[in-house]
């Protein structure tokens, strides 16, 4: 789903901030999907979101 915008393409960081919003505004099944379709490696900074995620929503699963 690597998606361009203005010949400008996504970077791991920018997936990152996404994945940490969702999580936060209580979607954490849409932040799991976004990581499974980043059409990217997953790094640490994808792996630093989400407990954070997972703290706030009580699922540490």
């Amino acid at each position: 789903m690597r998606t361009v915008y203005y010949n400008y393409k996504p970077q791991v960081e920018h997936f990152g901030c996404m994945i940490d919003l969702l999580g936060r505004t209580g979607a954490p099944r849409e932040a799991e999907l976004l990581i499974q379709d980043m059409g990217m490696g997953v790094d640490y900074v994808i792996w630093k979101s989400l407990p954070s995620v997972s703290l706030i929503h009580g699922n540490v699963e």
